[in-house]
């Protein structure tokens, strides 16, 4: 999850990169609920893409 975690936080819109949101957004319930206990319900996926041995991206569905 603290991987969804960091690229929810890189998904989100930054108008003035000088002065990023803090990573505290992501504890708001409005963000929370896109991965929120990711993984444990039957309509969860993920497809992650693996360069090098390093994870650089993902991108994962949920039916609410």
């Amino acid at each position: 999850m603290i991987f969804l975690r960091i690229l929810l936080y890189e998904s989100v819109y930054q108008s003035d990169i000088t002065y990023p949101i803090p990573q505290d957004v992501m504890n708001i319930p409005e963000a929370r609920v896109y991965i929120e206990k990711f993984g444990q319900k039957k309509d969860d996926y993920c497809l992650a893409v693996n360069l090098n041995d390093q994870i650089i991206g993902a991108v994962w569905v949920r039916n609410s």
